[in-house]
């Protein structure tokens, strides 16, 4: 989108921090407290960080995958961040954020396991047009 930039959350208090892992025998992801060692667990894809603007009148929410570093940031106003594609979500190019409002795109994080090991080997990020279903942005963070 043009003439709109991402929130720089350094400046948003952080209200906490999750993980994200993958359940291998229900094939979905399940959350917990974040702890400084996640990284070493073999099924751990990614923090979660939770923030609420100055105003308190937005929330966002940026997605640290494998330990790499910031590369989605979500956020809205709290009155419609619990609605459905209410949101805009950044994803970081280059050095530089593109934005996709929520109403028009849909976004996927997909952990890549290895086998027989059976831990994340990579990250697949993707951007899906809603009306269409075609992906619009897709790339891989390796581990």
């Amino acid at each position: 989108m043009k003439n709109m930039t991402s929130p720089d959350f350094r400046s948003w208090k952080l209200d906490s921090q999750q993980s994200l892992y993958i359940d291998l025998e229900k094939g979905s992801f399940y959350t917990a407290v974040s702890d400084p060692n996640d990284m070493n667990n073999p099924l751990w894809f990614c923090y979660v960080n939770f923030y609420t603007d100055p105003s308190g009148l937005a929330n966002g929410r940026d997605y640290d995958i494998l330990g790499k570093k910031t590369v989605i940031r979500i956020w809205g106003l709290k009155a419609d961040t619990n609605q459905k594609g209410n949101d805009l979500c950044a994803v970081l190019m280059k050095d530089k954020w593109e934005i996709y409002p929520g109403r028009q795109y849909r976004r996927q994080i997909k952990p890549i396991i290895s086998r027989p090991a059976y831990k994340v080997s990579a990250v697949e990020v993707r951007i899906i047009e809603r009306s269409s279903g075609q992906t619009v942005l897709q790339f891989r963070i390796e581990k």
